[in-house]
C-alpha cells in the first residue's frame, strides 16, 4: 500500500511540475492567422469585408445562430461603425477602431456567455505570381 501511495505521490508532482513547465513556456497571448483567395474584384472584396452592413452577407455566425439580432450603426465602413448583436445567451459587439489603405482594424466586445475582449484584423492583399 505504501508503494502505490508513493508512486502516486511522485505521478502527482511530475505532473504538476510538468504543469508548471507549461506554463512558463507558452506564450500569454495567442494569434490566430487565417486567409482565403475570393475571385473578385478588389473594389468588390474591400467593400463586403469594410462594411459591417455588408457582412451580414456571408456572416458564418448567422448560419449557426439562427435566432441572431443584430444592429448596425455608424458610418458605413468607417471608423465607428459598429454591429451589436444578440440572441439567446450571446450578447456583444464589434466597432471599427481603424481603416488605413487596404486594412481595417476592429475591436470584439463580448458580454455573454464570457466577458471579453478581443482585437481583430482584416487585410486585403493582392498576390502575384512571378514566372
Amino acid at each position: 500500500m505504501k508503494k502505490v501511495l508513493r508512486f502516486l505521490l511522485i505521478l502527482i508532482i511530475i505532473l504538476f511540475v510538468g504543469y508548471l513547465i507549461l506554463c512558463i513556456a507558452t506564450p500569454a497571448t495567442m494569434t490566430v492567422v487565417r486567409s482565403t483567395t475570393i475571385n473578385a474584384p478588389k473594389n468588390v472584396v474591400w467593400n463586403q469585408m469594410v462594411d459591417l452592413e455588408n457582412q451580414q452577407n456571408w456572416s458564418p455566425w448567422k448560419e449557426m445562430d439562427p435566432s441572431i439580432k443584430t444592429t448596425i450603426t455608424g458610418p458605413a465602413g468607417q471608423v465607428g461603425q459598429k454591429s451589436s448583436w444578440t440572441s439567446e445567451g450571446n450578447v456583444g459587439d464589434m466597432t471599427i477602431s481603424t481603416v488605413e489603405g487596404d486594412s481595417m482594424r476592429y475591436d470584439l466586445h463580448f458580454v455573454k456567455p464570457f466577458a471579453g475582449e478581443a482585437v481583430g484584423w482584416e487585410l486585403y492583399q493582392e498576390m502575384m505570381v512571378l514566372l
